[in-house]
């Protein structure tokens, strides 16, 4: 990252006077740190050697010139290897003075201790008159004051534990000195876990600045002012490490490597007062304690940020203002509790549970961001409770200039490689209201990496006032991850109201593939709060693909006044709902719906899917419904390659089939939403269904196919000895008073195989809908299901029990073919009258044969059942061609008793049929209309002694002369008596207005 540290955006004064430690704003006891025996005013600093190391001692020359200016400088000591040695009974540096330790050639660490029983005060300057390390131990506490300052250009370590260890090698002790070991071991790499009893503390006012590492360790820490090292920096306080700021003086830690924080009780930060205040790594930053960690800063780590346990595991977070964490590597933390939480990282972030509880007016994240649909939102976490997450972005911001430090001038964000934008959530909620979750990690990201974002529970549900909205944006993968037990809460994203507030917008946004799963559920809802009147939010997700699959949900909801939010999903690739899960007797199909709950007078939402291809599958399920007095909502899908509905579920006695439906159930007064698909090939198959449906007084919604190849509809559904028909159908089923939708088919190529059905029909007192549809090359109708129950078919009916009308069934088609027991007909079985059958063809219609049992006849049928007192419904066929073979039927009733009248109404002046068959005969017409032909077992017969039927058209009806030839006669037509001769028919002829007789040709 290319974050640097530049000059100060207002001018200050860095000039402080004295700072009183008794005035300084902490928790801690100040008898711990100062005696009431320490003189603080002294114009020399008090430095008292020990006699600890023998006679070779330290020694204090008062008026030396170091780096050409006065200064006290300690000199002798004990050397052994790299290592120099000093032992002290008094250590301090006087307000203003300079104290320094000579590095003799060869020396990479001087190591100080303090035998006697004050703390350290420094008040001016310590330093190294060389590049070696600086080492001062002392148990009783170090104070830094105001104008402290370190002049090290290598690491320092200010420490009050007892001991240094060795390994196993001994110790450097300032509270056992006679016991201590002097050895050439380099002490910088065993400090750390090797540190004796902690006993003092620490304060710091001043600013500590060294070239290399910077180390404060002690029982206790209370810092203020700033810190800041070329290398690591560390802040370790055995029990509690606090730090504070105020608006004349920030509070400034930077490492030039890692920074951490250590407080095994607590970890205490507030440090909000001044802009320029906060923790800042070119490296890795850790914060880490045995207890949630308040952490009221601004951070910024050039590698990985994270908050953990003392054992290293992951900690909590808290925060009662306004945390704003950059990291150019990961972000890890367990939990988080407290104000708008901002988060930028470089690579990825991981936190188990996010609980917002305000917004802060001192933020200063106002902004507006730009999507990766090219959408805009708003960023403001000083009047929007916000959780506001962005990872894989190369966004990680400017750090503040650091006053007064050593370290170079520009830290550098850029010392983490991340290599993955991979965002992990466990739990988010947003307890006001009106809130925000954004996350993303397609702001401003980083091409060289990529990640999924992967959620549990988001809920920004209120019940007063507006719900908060949820905004995921990925670049690759979104995925939300359930749980399929059912004492555990499933995995949810929620943004519900129940009051006039509004339900919280949710979008989520991912580069590939949004993927939900074992009951997760995504709903925005007006809840249960009758009186509610808010709107419920929008839910928008956007992917290349988008799964929803093993119970997963996503909806939006009425239970009250307002409407239902409206859900749109948009894969451009493909859209998927699969599957059906079970927990303890309850069973949870795979769902994309919106509905108008019981007692609701809101409307449902509107559901729309764009996508290239649909997929529903093993009792995935797509619904629109209405419990209540509002209506639900419509249901768009438009597919640019196919839909599929394939299977069904099995849960125990239960079954689910995979289905796309629009509803009004039982109790509703509201009408069922539009169902409208636009694809280029449907397939529903093994017992899916697209369905229209109305269960009381509210009529079912109209559906509308439009397939530009074909629509196909293919067998049935096996659940033990059940079997459900794959179906598309719009019906008003029992009980209901509100009529059935009308259905509505356009493709070239219909296929309904294996008792499959197409179909309108009544139940009840509403009307059947009508059933249009328009093959501009074929529909094929086949077979019965493999069980041999069902056989495949188009229909109309009015049911048992039915009052109503069925609905008329027109079908257009340049072919049509019912074969193999397969059927098309209007039918009554009740009260309503049966609708009408109109099929127009180009070319053949051909009816043949029968189901493998010869249970079904193919046929078209108009009927009524015996115990029916509605009436059949008429069948007209318009065709060029009729083939009726191998037992094929086409009737009023299935045993085509009225044979005549099947096909076209009959006219008022009805011909005498016994005339016809007795002295009257054919004549030909110059007209060619079409041919009927038919032929086969079970068929109407042939003419006797002729195996042929007429090919051509005929007109003209003519008597028969009494001498019986069969020229023409112009005598009087009279009735057939008794002595007449009897002329046999020929064959079956067709009238020029369609109607059939049995005759023979007129001989001119």
């Amino acid at each position: 990252m290319g974050a640097v540290i530049r000059q100060t955006r207002r001018s200050r004064s860095w000039q402080l006077g004295l700072v009183s430690t008794v005035g300084m704003a902490s928790s801690l006891t100040l008898s711990h740190f100062i005696p009431s025996t320490t003189n603080q005013a002294h114009a020399q600093s008090n430095i008292v050697p020990d006699d600890t190391l023998g006679a070779n001692g330290t020694v204090v020359i008062p008026d030396a010139s170091v780096k050409g200016l006065p200064a006290e400088l300690i000199e002798g000591g004990v050397q052994r290897g790299v290592n120099l040695f000093h032992s002290f009974q008094e250590f301090n540096v006087g307000e203003g003075l300079r104290v320094y330790l000579a590095n003799p050639a060869g020396i990479e660490n001087i190591l100080s201790r303090v035998t006697g029983m004050n703390p350290s005060d420094i008040q001016g300057t310590l330093g190294v008159d060389g590049a070696a390390n600086l080492f001062l131990l002392n148990p009783n506490g170090i104070i830094f004051g105001a104008n402290a300052s370190l002049d090290v250009q290598g690491s320092f370590v200010g420490s009050t534990a007892n001991a240094i260890a060795w390994g196993d090698d001994g110790y450097f002790s300032a509270t056992q000195p006679e016991t201590s070991r002097l050895l050439t071991i380099n002490p910088g790499a065993l400090f750390f876990n090797q540190v004796g009893l902690v006993s003092g503390n620490i304060i710091n006012t001043g600013t500590l600045a060294v070239g290399k590492d910077l180390t404060l360790s002690g029982l206790n820490l209370d810092l203020q002012g700033q810190l800041s090292a070329g290398g690591n920096l560390t802040l370790s306080a055995m029990e509690t490490l606090k730090v504070r700021d105020s608006i004349a003086l920030p509070f400034v830690a930077a490492a030039g490597g890692k920074l951490l924080l250590e407080g095994n009780q607590t970890i205490d930060i507030l440090a909000l007062s001044d802009p320029d205040s906060g923790l800042f790594s070119q490296g890795d930053m850790v914060l880490r304690s045995s207890s949630p960690i308040r952490g009221d800063t601004h951070y910024w780590s050039g590698g990985n940020f994270s908050i953990e346990e003392i054992d290293g595991t992951l900690g909590d977070l808290s925060s009662p203002n306004d945390p704003i964490i950059r990291s150019a590597g990961d972000v890890s933390f367990k939990n988080y509790d407290g104000a708008s939480l901002h988060i930028f990282a470089g690579g990825s972030v991981t936190v188990d549970k996010v609980k917002i509880t305000g917004s802060d007016p001192a933020n200063n994240i106002q902004e507006t961001v730009t999507l990766s649909d090219d959408t805009t939102i708003s960023i403001d976490g000083s009047t929007r409770p916000t959780l506001d997450i962005r990872a894989g972005t190369t966004a990680i911001g400017n750090p503040m200039p650091i006053p007064g430090n050593s370290i170079p001038e520009q830290l550098v964000l850029s010392e983490a490689a991340p290599t993955t934008a991979t965002i992990k959530i466990g739990e988010v909620i947003i307890e006001p209201p009106n809130g925000q979750v954004f996350i993303t990690n397609q702001y401003q990201p980083n091409s060289a990496v990529t990640g999924s974002i992967e959620i549990t529970t988001i809920n920004t549900s209120n019940t007063v006032e507006n719900a908060g909205d949820v905004i995921i944006d990925s670049g690759v993968d979104i995925i939300l991850i359930g749980t399929n037990s059912v004492t555990d809460n499933q995995g949810l994203i929620f943004a519900d109201t129940s009051g006039p507030g509004q339900g919280g917008q949710i979008k989520l946004v991912a580069k590939q593939e949004i993927l939900l799963s074992d009951r997760f559920l995504v709903t925005s809802d007006t809840t249960s709060d009758t009186s509610g009147s808010g709107k419920g939010g929008e839910i928008t997700i956007e992917a290349e693909s988008v799964i929803v699959r093993d119970g997963a949900v996503i909806g939006t909801r009425t239970f009250g006044k307002g409407n239902a939010g409206n859900v749109t999903i948009n894969g451009s690739e493909s859209v998927q709902v699969i599957g059906i899960v079970v927990s303890g007797e309850d069973k949870f199909p795979s769902r994309i719906s919106t509905r108008a709950d019981e007692n609701s007078t809101g409307d449902g939402g509107s559901l729309n899917i764009n996508t290239q291809r649909l997929l529903l599958q093993n009792a995935g399920q797509i619904t629109a419904n209405t419990l209540g007095k509002g209506d639900a909502g419509d249901v768009t899908i438009n597919a640019s390659e196919s839909v599929q509905v394939i299977g069904i579920g099995v849960s125990g006695e239960n079954t689910f089939s995979s289905l796309i439906t629009t509803r009004a159930d039982e109790n509703s007064t509201g009408d069922g939403g539009s169902l409208n698909i636009n694809t280029q090939q449907l397939l529903v198959e093994d017992g899916g269904q697209i369905t229209a449906n109305t269960f009381k007084e509210g009529d079912a919604g109209n559906v509308t196919i439009s397939a530009k190849e074909s629509v196909k509809v293919i067998g049935i559904g096996v659940s033990g000895e059940d079997t459900f028909p794959s179906l598309i159908t719009s019906r008003a089923n029992p009980d209901s008073t509100g009529n059935a939708g009308s259905l509505k088919i356009n493709t070239q190529q219909l296929l309904v195989e294996d008792g499959a059905q197409v179909s309108v029909s009544t139940f009840a007192q509403g009307d059947g809908g009508s059933l249009t549809i328009n093959a501009s090359e074929s529909v094929q109708v086949i077979g019965v299901s493999a069980d041999g129950k069902f056989s495949s078919g188009i229909f109309s009916q009015a049911n048992p029990d039915s009052t109503a009308k069925g609905g008329s069934l027109i079908i257009k088609t340049q072919q049509l073919l019912v074969k193999d027991g397969a059927q098309i007909s209007v039918s009554t079985f009740a009260q309503g009258d049966g609708g009408s059958l109109t099929i127009e063809t180009k070319e053949p219609v051909q009816v043949i044969g029968k189901s493998p049992d010869g249970k079904f006849p193919s046929g078209i049928f108009a009927q009524a059942s015996e115990d029916s007192t509605g009436k059949e419904g008429s069948l007209k066929i318009n065709t060029q061609q009729l083939l009726v073979l191998d037992g094929g039927r086409i009737g009023t009733t299935i045993d085509a008793r009225v044979i005549e009248n099947s096909l076209t109404f009959l006219p008022d002046n009805q011909i005498d049929t016994t005339t016809l068959l007795s002295n009257s005969c054919i004549f030909r017409s110059r007209e060619q209309p079409g041919s009927l032909i038919i032929t086969g077992n079970g068929g109407l017969p042939p003419a006797p002694g002729s195996g042929k039927i007429s090919p051509f058209a005929t007109g003209t009806v003519r008597t028969i002369p009494s001498d019986g030839s069969s020229s023409p006669s112009t005598q009087p037509d009279r009735p057939w008596q008794i002595g007449d001769p009897i002329v046999e028919p020929q064959k079956v002829y067709r009238l020029a207005d369609g109607r059939l007789v049995l005759s023979r040709e007129c001989v001119e």
